[in-house]
């Protein structure tokens, strides 16, 4: 039989151990992959939810392509740069740091409200006015200011990108507003607004040519294409008010006590009190108990035994 004291590790063993085998292994195990957390970006959409608006926005880009075909008779390219979540402070910031001149076009889900931007800098917006007018020798200087006739036709293929976004967005039809704005956002953002972020690039295959441009839009405007409950406005009836305030008071957390009676001592008596001591209730054996509620005295009741507990059973009801 082996001897119990001649198996157990001391302290000393187990570093002849280590010793012997070494406390390192050869060769060293893979480190796991992760990715780190910045809590100063928004995470309104997890993985899953990120793959399906990222095939919404790969859809959208081959719409995009084909209306572009359309218009412009040449075959393009969509490629999507870049995603990301972000607070609309630090997109203004960003906007607002930059050197580039911007025009913008506000959409949105709702008639008269835009909550949305695609963003357009001075050099896409001058490529995309020559593609639709397919003028290889128009001025290309980005310094200068567009006239009324160029902004036109610049809301003409902004809007392009719009409409093929709106054709596949599921439930609603996006609104797009009547006119393009230079510099000054159409759209006023809360500080704290939760947004999505969307670089991409237009290339003209034969002409090699590449203009990019961005959208931001709400978090929330997404949240139908990551298959995210949709945030309504509910207007609600009084009823439906009574109803839910009623239902809410229902399961409040009421405190029941019951008494079996009271006894008056002197404070001499009081402090006098020892085990085994008995004190006689102003209650007989055979009366009922009270018991309260939240402080109020509201029921008769017996006392009673139930599954091993003290119990009361209610045997009156005390009116005000």
């Amino acid at each position: 039989m082996t001897n119990t004291a001649d198996v157990n590790l001391t302290r000393e063993k187990i570093q002849q151990l280590l010793a012997a085998v070494g406390s390192q292994s050869d060769t060293e195990e893979p480190q796991p992959e992760y990715t780190e957390l910045s809590w100063k970006e928004p995470h309104s959409f997890n993985t899953h939810e990120l793959e399906k608006i990222k095939a919404f926005l790969d859809q959208a880009s081959d719409v995009i392509a084909q209306k572009f075909k359309s218009s412009c008779h040449f075959d393009f390219n969509i490629t999507i740069n870049s995603t990301a979540q972000c607070y609309a402070d630090d997109f203004l910031a960003g906007i607002q740091s930059s050197d580039q001149k911007y025009y913008y076009l506000a959409f949105g889900t709702e008639p008269d409200i835009c909550s949305s931007v695609l963003g357009m800098p001075m050099s896409t917006a001058i490529c995309w006015i020559n593609l639709l007018l397919q003028d290889a020798e128009a001025d290309e200087n980005t310094d200068r200011e567009l006239s009324e006739l160029e902004e036109s036709f610049l809301l003409d293929v902004a809007s392009i990108i719009i409409e093929a976004i709106s054709e596949i967005y599921p439930n609603a039809e996006l609104k797009i507003d009547e006119k393009v704005v230079h510099q000054q956002l159409p759209v006023a953002f809360e500080s704290i607004e939760k947004m999505f972020k969307i670089d991409f690039a237009i290339e003209q295959i034969e002409a090699k040519k590449t203009s990019e441009a961005f959208l931001t839009l709400p978090c929330k405007l997404l949240n139908p294409v990551a298959g995210k409950p949709v945030d309504k406005n509910t207007v609600f009836s009084e009823d439906q008010v009574s109803q839910a305030m009623l239902e809410h008071l229902q399961n409040l957390p009421v405190s029941v006590c019951a008494q079996l009676g009271s006894a008056q001592l002197t404070f001499e008596e009081v402090m006098n009190l020892n085990p085994s001591d008995i004190l006689l209730l102003d209650t007989k054996v055979d009366e009922p108990a009270l018991l309260f509620v939240d402080e109020q005295g509201r029921f008769h009741c017996s006392l009673a035994q139930a599954n091993g507990n003290f119990a009361v059973v209610i045997t009156d009801v005390l009116l005000d």
